[in-house]
């Protein structure tokens, strides 16, 4: 029987496994002691952190929809300060942390990234549809996105992990402009816009849509990442079982995230992980070099 390695290298970030928790939907990882298996996971991205605190969204925040979930939680953070006072507890899982940043300029960006030295990694929030400010715009311009990879470069010399908005028609230019600004990964995707509406008031909310109906424009949009830079990516996007991770890792990711499946199945990363070592030991591979970004195209 063949040995599988599943350690993945992102930057100069080391992963036992490939499976990273996505940012927003695992907390700050200390909500999961006891229900998830770390063993399982790679690194986890802890929810979205801003300077200062931001109380998010009012209610209703969340809307189920036949597959997959709209949320509209704005970003609720108790800011970077008490969120580094949690540090020894969100250290306690032994897995790699990652931090994901939230500015609404350029120079916050780089306080914030400053802050981080006690993460492993910091992954730039540039996609984020909940806001009016900061969140989107940056994501759908390349000279945007490449001006903000590129000054955060200069106050940190952790791994640089820049995550990318699908809501832009320039989705390999921002790719492009932060690989050469200097980016050692890119995270996709992050959620769709969309929308609900209340059929007793008229009242409508904006928000991300993730889940099972996004997973084929999130792989669509990985495999064209994929044929365009030469850095590592962490593919996201309706991922709920092992079949779906390696559909990513056929288009290209290196690594696969775990956002909206966590809600419903905390023990996922277990399943997902046991589910790619059968997959591959039934095909005789050794780890998922094997088989990244080796789909043939059939039209």
């Amino acid at each position: 029987m063949s040995l599988i390695d599943l350690s993945v290298k992102i930057g100069e970030l080391e992963l036992k496994t490939p499976i990273v928790l996505a940012s927003g939907t695992c907390g700050y990882g200390i909500e999961l002691k006891g229900i998830t298996d770390f063993g399982a996971v790679g690194a986890i991205t802890i929810k979205g952190v801003s300077l200062t605190p931001k109380e998010g969204n009012p209610p209703p925040r969340i809307f189920e929809t036949p597959c997959g979930v709209l949320n509209r939680i704005g970003l609720e953070n108790p800011g970077i300060e008490k969120v580094l006072e949690l540090m020894p507890e969100m250290r306690k899982p032994g897995v790699p942390l990652i931090a994901n940043l939230h500015a609404e300029t350029v120079e916050d960006f780089k306080k914030l990234a400053a802050l981080c030295m006690d993460f492993d990694a910091i992954e730039l929030n540039l996609s984020c549809p909940n806001v009016k400010e900061g969140g989107i715009a940056w994501g759908k311009d390349p000279s945007l996105a490449g001006r903000v990879t590129g000054e955060v470069r200069k106050v940190t010399k952790k791994t640089l992990i820049v995550k990318l908005t699908p809501n832009t028609d320039r989705l390999e230019d921002v790719a492009l402009a932060c690989e050469e600004a200097g980016a050692d990964a890119l995270s996709l995707v992050n959620t769709y816009q969309g929308m609900e509406i209340d059929l007793d008031t008229w009242e409508a909310w904006r928000g991300g849509l993730s889940g099972p109906a996004i997973r084929p424009l999130a792989l669509f949009a990985v495999r064209r990442v994929y044929e365009k830079v030469k850095i590592p990516l962490i593919g996201m996007g309706g991922i709920k079982d092992e079949y779906d991770a390696i559909k990513f890792f056929l288009a290209g990711a290196s690594a696969i995230g775990l956002g909206s499946i966590m809600l419903r199945d905390p023990e996922a990363p277990k399943h997902v992980l046991s589910g790619i070592i059968k997959y591959l030991k039934e095909r005789n591979l050794h780890g998922i070099r094997d088989i990244k970004g080796r789909l043939r195209w059939k039209d």
